[in-house]
């Protein structure tokens, strides 16, 4: 019993030990300052790097998964003041806005009001109501960055942002470097002279690849497609974004082919192409006279028993769609003023193609173009004859065989841009789009584009008649 009595005294004498121990390093702490002293410091920090610099150059892509992103430039005072410019958008001079660093549970800069910035959160933004480009205006700051750079996350739909430091004389020629930007991305983009085909090309270590592009100009953003391995039939290649600089263009995640990557492009003014060279690597991206790849989508077109073969195009009711290319548009406008021209004025109301052989009327494949007088509203069909289509390397090929009938005859020369438009002689590429969907109607029809190869700045968003 005595010795049990013992061993209790002696092992409380030890716990009383450790205890009076610990109790004398209660003033140590892990870490020399308080949370609130550290997150103070975190804020003063990032206020002395953003209002040290004259100015930034930042790349913001609010969602690269299915945006691509914008250049800006931005200048911080130490009154809370920031000025900025951006391509989001034609506006051409600074904007005077406020910010704040903030330090909760991480150090953000908050952009607290209106600026170009907020632009990328508009939910009302044209061809993309409801979502906007889904950026924000709070960003997280993650760390100092290679030369200098602030590097900041936005948490909330995995948006990288990245500040390069730049100094006066950069801040002083923003707006014109701003402008520089916004023609690149005009040379990327179809109009009324260039063609509707971009590309991605790869050269890596002697081996050559090409995909179409399929870039949506609005949200900046290309979905490639091309023969791969695991698709040699066609398959899709990796989605990214592009943001456009005054040098040329970014692409976020960067691309890649047999390992190396490709991120930033420069213009080359000669090839008129986007060019990023890695190791005596090169990938291009650029207009082409031709798609990097032509689906398999003219077998259903031309499928006579539950395909396409029967397509219009009603543009003052069925509305604009963007796949109509403002080259196609260029080329219906004059057809239209040629037929202002005729006895008494009239206008171009509609085509309806039939590429179904059915040999109604003696054609073998037929267009119907309506037309109306401009004095009394009265609609007119004239009737044209084209041979059967024919594919080759899946272009489609039709020749103009001859006007149908009286009014056929009559207009004929006033619209012969339509006619060598479907007979042209390097053919035409043919897609499905899916339901159709313009700016004033949905229709479940199915849609679908027609683009000339002897003019690859023409192409037309139409309907099927299933």
């Amino acid at each position: 019993m005595k010795l049990k009595n013992t061993l209790y005294k002696i092992i409380f004498i030890f716990v009383m030990l450790v205890v009076v121990a610990s109790c004398e390093n209660d003033d140590d702490t892990v870490f020399d300052q308080t949370p609130t002293e550290r997150k103070n410091a975190s804020r003063a920090e990032l206020e002395n790097l953003l209002q040290a610099s004259d100015g930034f150059k930042v790349i913001y892509f609010p969602k690269d998964s299915e945006y691509g992103g914008f250049l800006f430039y931005m200048a911080f005072d130490e009154s809370g003041n920031v000025e900025m410019i951006s391509n989001i958008d034609d506006e051409d001079s600074f904007g005077t806005s406020q910010y704040e660093v903030r330090s909760v549970s991480a150090t953000e800069l908050v952009f607290t009001t209106p600026n170009s910035i907020h632009k990328l959160s508009d939910n009302r933004t044209s061809g993309l109501i409801g979502t906007g480009y889904e950026g924000h205006s709070h960003f997280q700051f993650n760390t100092v960055g290679e030369g200098d750079s602030l590097v900041f996350s936005d948490l909330r739909s995995e948006g990288s942002l990245v500040f390069e430091p730049v100094g006066q004389d950069v801040i002083d020629n923003a707006i014109d470097l701003i402008a520089a930007s916004r023609e690149n991305r005009s040379k990327l983009a179809s109009s009324e002279k260039s063609s509707v085909f971009q590309t991605l090309k790869f050269e890596v270590d002697g081996d050559e690849a090409e995909y179409d592009l399929n870039f949506d100009i609005l949200k900046q953003f290309a979905e490639p497609f091309g023969v791969t391995e695991e698709s040699p039939f066609g398959g899709s290649y990796d989605e990214f974004g592009i943001a456009f600089t005054e040098e040329g263009l970014i692409v976020s995640p960067a691309v890649s082919y047999g390992g190396i990557e490709f991120k930033e492009f420069t213009y080359d003014e000669e090839e008129d192409n986007f060019k990023s060279e890695v190791n005596g690597n090169t990938a291009i991206i650029g207009k082409a006279d031709r798609p990097g790849f032509i689906t398999d989508d003219y077998k259903d077109i031309l499928d006579k028993d539950g395909g396409f073969p029967i397509f219009g195009y009603r543009p003052y009711s069925w509305g604009d769609n963007a796949l109509t290319s403002s080259g196609f548009n260029a080329l219906w406008n004059q057809v239209d003023a040629n037929l202002a021209n005729l006895g008494g004025g009239f206008m171009l109301e509609d085509f309806q193609f039939n590429m179904s052989n059915v040999e109604d009327g003696g054609c073998e494949s037929y267009l119907l173009l309506f037309f109306r007088r401009l004095s009394d509203g009265g609609v007119f069909r004239a009737d044209f004859c084209f041979s059967e289509a024919t594919v080759v390397d899946k272009v489609i090929f039709m020749e103009y065989e001859g006007a149908a009938s009286g009014n056929a005859a009559y207009i004929e020369a006033d619209v012969m841009p339509l006619l060598n438009f479907f007979a042209s002689e390097k053919g035409l590429v043919s897609t499905l789009e899916g339901s159709f969907s313009s700016n004033l109607v949905n229709y479940t029809n199915e849609s679908g584009t027609f683009t000339s190869l002897d003019n690859p700045s023409q192409r037309v968003y139409v309907l099927y008649f299933n």
